[in-house]
């Protein structure tokens, strides 16, 4: 319980005190904050993306986003997407400490998922197997691997 009450304290702690933010975005971070007090996380999401979209540069919004993926929705690669966007944002913010370390944890767990996924693949040993592997993990740094197996086990 603590720890909710002190997630919630540092999101509503994160004012737009350095980039204003317009009207209609404020209303969408406040109206996030109000869901998340009400443990309603889904709805708190969906309130921060649409202040992002109504200003793609609000901070406070990036931030409050990455912290509902990464602590309740643990949707790590959103997280970090979210987490990276609020260090550029604020590259000279007194939590930039902390919001680093979030972004590493969210990437070592990323990391951490796609191996454990790549590893179902390989024990798998199919072709099929291997190829959903791929078109689920773009970009990975498996991803030659898997190719070569592929060729490896030839056309079947």
């Amino acid at each position: 319980m603590r720890t909710a009450v002190l997630l919630v304290a540092v999101l509503l702690g994160a004012a737009g005190a350095f980039a204003q933010a317009s009207p209609e975005a404020m209303q969408r971070k406040e109206a996030g904050n109000q869901f998340l007090k009400q443990r309603q996380y889904e709805e708190a999401r969906d309130q921060y993306l649409a202040a992002v979209q109504l200003q793609p540069g609000y901070a406070d919004a990036h931030y409050n986003l990455g912290v509902i993926y990464f602590f309740r929705l643990q949707d790590y690669p959103r997280a970090l997407v979210h987490f990276v966007e609020y260090t550029r944002l604020r590259p000279d913010a007194e939590d930039l400490h902390q919001v680093r370390s979030l972004s590493i944890q969210a990437l070592e767990r990323v990391e951490a998922a796609d191996r454990d996924a790549y590893a179902a693949a390989v024990e798998d040993g199919t072709a099929a197997a291997l190829k959903a592997y791929l078109a689920d993990h773009p970009g990975s740094a498996f991803g030659d691997d898997a190719q070569g197996r592929i060729q490896a086990l030839g056309p079947r």
